[in-house]
C-alpha cells in the first residue's frame, strides 16, 4: 500500500528504516534500549524496538555522560555475549540434522536406545529391521574453524595475529643515519630474495 502524500503545512511522521512511524517514546526508553543492546541487538534494532531512530540514540549519548557510560557497558556485555556464542560454535559445535536430497536421514533405535540399522536385506529385498522400535533424525555436530581462528587471533595476537611487528628502536637518528639504515635493510632484503649477489 502506497503512502499518502501529506497535505500542505502538515509534516509526515518520522519513520524507522522498516517504515514504522516513530512516536513519542516512553520516558524509560534509555533503560529498555540498553537492555536490548546488552542482549546482543544492534543499536539500530534496539532503537527501532523502543520507537526511536538511531540518530536519537547517538545524540542522547553525546549529551548525557551517564547514558554514554551505560551505552559503553551495554556494548561490552553484548560483545561478551557474542564472543561466548562464537566460542560455543567453534569449540562445542552446533547440532545439525543430516539431510539427503532434501529429506531427513533417519536412524533406527532398539528398545535400549542403541542405534541399529533401520533396514536390512531379506531375500534380496530391503525390509525394515524388526529390532528397531523407533527412528530418529541423524544429527551431526558441525564446528566453525573460522570462528576458532578469530578467537585465537583475539586472545593471542602475538602468536596467531599474522601481522608483522616492527620493533621500536627509540634511539634518535639523523637523516643520514636513517637513510643508511634503510639502504642497509634494502640491501639485506635484496640478498635474501636473490636479487643482488
Amino acid at each position: 500500500m502506497a503512502r499518502k502524500t501529506p497535505k500542505k503545512g502538515v509534516t509526515a511522521p518520522r519513520r524507522t528504516k522498516s517504515g514504522r512511524p516513530v512516536g513519542r517514546p516512553s520516558g524509560d526508553w534509555p533503560r529498555l534500549l540498553l537492555e536490548l543492546m546488552a542482549a546482543g541487538h544492534t543499536v539500530a534494532a534496539a532503537a527501532e524496538a523502543v520507537g526511536i531512530v538511531r540518530a536519537t540514540v547517538y545524540a542522547h549519548r553525546r549529551k548525557d555522560a551517564e547514558f554514554c557510560a551505560a551505552f559503553d557497558e551495554a556494548m561490552t556485555e553484548s560483545a561478551d555475549l557474542l564472543e561466548a556464542e562464537a566460542r560455543r560454535r567453534a569449540v562445542d559445535g552446533v547440532a545439525k540434522y543430516v539431510t539427503y536430497r532434501g529429506e531427513l536421514v533417519l536412524v533406527g533405535e532398539d528398545a535400549h536406545g542403541h542405534v541399529c540399522s533401520a533396514f536390512h536385506v531379506v531375500d534380496g529385498q530391503l525390509e525394515p529391521n524388526p529390532a528397531c522400535v523407533r527412528s530418529r533424525p541423524l544429527v551431526q555436530h558441525a564446528y566453525s574453524d573460522t570462528l576458532l581462528i578469530f578467537l585465537l587471533k583475539g586472545r593471542n595476537p602475538e602468536v596467531f595475529g599474522g601481522r608483522v611487528r616492527v620493533r621500536d628502536d627509540s634511539t634518535p637518528r639523523t637523516v643520514e643515519e636513517g637513510a643508511d639504515a634503510a639502504a642497509a635493510l634494502v640491501a639485506r632484503m635484496r640478498r635474501r630474495l636473490g636479487i643482488d649477489p
